[in-house]
This record gives structure tokens, C-alpha cells and sequence, in this order.
């Protein structure tokens, strides 16, 4: 496996397969992009790519509302790790190489912890 960083964004399908938490915001979550040059991951519903319902997170450093957002991010041909914090929450996540996402943050004083399976 390479441990360059890919030029291109990678998009992978992916399925809830466990979680920590009965928040229901990532639930929705079935594609999910890297982008390693952009420092970007962008979780999202592909059903609603397009449409005026759109339901995405995205993961970058940014300016959003009264905080700014801070995210750094690694990866090669198909593993991705990245951390920081939005909207003053702090967020670890993880892409291994057999395909597993795992995303862990801190919330009202607790670790959530969710389980995708992904490929593509």
C-alpha cells in the first residue's frame, strides 16, 4: 500500500454498521469523500446529492458561524486518518485499509464512537 498522499479525491460507499450514540445526525451518512490536498472530508447521504434537502458534514478548516473550524488530515491509496475540531466539538477519524471508517468526538461530556463499512 502506498502511504503517499492521493492527488484526487477519493469517494467511497459506506454502511453504518455501529455506533455509541443515539444522536441521530450521521445516521444518514452513506458516502463519504476525501480530499487529502483540500484537508477535507465531506460525510454525506448520496440520495440527497442534488437535491434541496441536501444532508452533508464537511470536515475542513473554515470559518462556520461564531467558530473556526480546524482539520488536518493524511492518507494514501485507500487508508485516511484526520482530526480537529468543529463547531467547538474535537473529531478523530480513521479510514483503514480493509474499508472500516470509524469516527470518534466528544459530546455533552461523553466519546461517541461510529462504525461504517466502506468500499469503493
Amino acid at each position: 500500500m502506498s502511504q503517499n498522499a492521493s492527488a484526487a479525491p477519493v469517494t467511497v460507499a459506506c454502511s453504518l454498521v455501529d455506533t455509541s450514540t443515539y444522536a441521530t445526525r450521521y445516521i444518514e451518512v452513506d458516502q463519504i469523500v476525501f480530499d487529502v490536498e483540500a484537508q477535507l472530508v465531506d460525510m454525506r447521504s448520496a440520495k440527497t446529492v442534488g437535491t434541496s434537502d441536501f444532508v452533508n458534514w464537511i470536515f475542513t478548516t473554515r470559518k462556520h458561524g461564531p467558530f473556526d473550524d480546524l482539520f488536518t488530515m493524511r492518507g494514501g491509496a485507500n487508508w485516511f486518518t484526520g482530526g480537529g475540531v468543529s463547531n467547538s466539538t474535537p473529531y478523530a477519524m480513521k479510514l483503514t485499509q480493509d474499508g472500516l471508517f470509524v469516527m470518534t468526538y466528544v459530546y455533552r461530556g461523553g466519546t461517541e464512537v461510529l462504525r461504517w463499512q466502506c468500499a469503493g
